[in-house]
This record gives C-alpha cells, sequence and structure tokens, in this order.
C-alpha cells in the first residue's frame, strides 16, 4: 500500500465533490457560461483519478 497515492486520492475526490457543488451553485444563480460547465467536467474527472489512485494503491 502507498499511502500518498490513497491521501492525493482522496484530496482530488473532495476536490472533485468541490467543484460539482460550486457548479450547481452557479447554475442556481443563473450565471451559466462555458467556464462553469467546465467546472463540472473537472469535477468528475478529479472524482474518476481519485478513485484510480486508490484502486491502484491496493
Amino acid at each position: 500500500m502507498d499511502w500518498i497515492d490513497i491521501i492525493i486520492g482522496i484530496l482530488l475526490i473532495i476536490l472533485g465533490i468541490f467543484l460539482i457543488k460550486i457548479y450547481r451553485d452557479l447554475k442556481k444563480e443563473n450565471k451559466t457560461g462555458g467556464l462553469s460547465f467546465k467546472l463540472q467536467t473537472g469535477g468528475i474527472g478529479c472524482i474518476m483519478i481519485g478513485i484510480a489512485l486508490i484502486i491502484r494503491a491496493f
């Protein structure tokens, strides 16, 4: 087990959830634009990379 990969994976998952939450808040305020959609896509990517790092550590 590599603890650094697990810690980075957890941090990436938290960052991804945070980015998706920011996107939802921006959408509620009707401030939609190209950047807000990219925030959601980046959040999903961070979550996927975090999960992959955690799985690879085991």
